[in-house]
């Protein structure tokens, strides 16, 4: 009886060195719903850029489409220049005929001299609007790379604190189930002087505690290994 009321003894100190690692292990559990949540809006955040960079590949198509057509007036304009200074020359023997011609020729030219004017306008508007939204990009990215070096900062320095605990956790329930000597150095018992004695079904119900405890222990490692593939999902993606 006096050797159960000393083994019941370590049982409660174990258990409130547990009972204060759980709760920092709350602390942690929380930490991780907090990167859990940044995790996800990263995703998301990662999912726009995919987006917005699929959008501006459309629209630097579109412009190489009006970048074509507009190299293709400047090659109608310069045929029609040539066909002008060729009539001209055929019409010389008919100065009344040329004249009309010619102005005729200078409409054409003066219409396809507009619409390049135009298409050059536009292009120029789009290199600059697609200049800003590719900075913007590069802002972004810079941002979610930033942040998710943070994340995995902190996934280790979690990690490592998930690491001890376990191993202080470990020792104790080592030294309880007979990993270490529970009589001491000496080899010699020493029970505290008045302990009540322990009954069986209350060491029983110690233990169970403990093996609850470690049970939560095994859980927090299980999430921290899943919030580590996340975070490498997120680097990857």
């Amino acid at each position: 009886n006096r050797q159960l009321g000393e083994e019941r003894n370590l049982l409660q100190a174990r258990l409130q060195e547990v009972s204060a690692s759980s709760g920092t292990v709350q602390q942690r559990d929380q930490a991780d719903t907090v990167h859990t949540q940044e995790l996800k809006r990263l995703r998301q955040d990662v999912e726009a850029l995919h987006g917005q960079k699929e959008q501006l590949r459309q629209q630097l198509q579109e412009r190489d489409r009006e970048r074509e057509e507009l190299q293709q007036s400047f090659l109608y304009v310069k045929r029609q220049l040539d066909k002008v200074q060729m009539r001209q020359a055929a019409a010389a023997s008919s100065p009344g005929d040329g004249e009309r011609e010619l102005r005729r020729q200078r409409d054409v030219l003066g219409g396809v001299e507009e619409e390049r004017s135009r298409l050059a306008s536009r292009l120029e508007s789009a290199l600059r609007e697609a200049e800003k939204e590719k900075a913007y990009h590069e802002q972004s990215l810079e941002r979610v790379t930033t942040a998710n070096s943070r994340l995995m900062e902190e996934r280790d320095r979690n990690a490592a604190e998930v690491q001890r605990l376990s191993r202080l956790y470990s020792e104790s329930v080592g030294q309880l189930r007979g990993e270490a000597d529970p009589l001491g150095v000496t080899g010699i018992f020493r029970p505290q002087a008045g302990a009540p004695e322990a009954e069986p079904e209350e060491l029983a119900a110690l233990r169970a505690q403990i093996a609850r405890a470690d049970e939560a222990l095994q859980r927090r490692e299980q999430e921290n290994e899943s919030l580590k593939n996340r975070i490498r999902k997120l680097a990857v993606a």
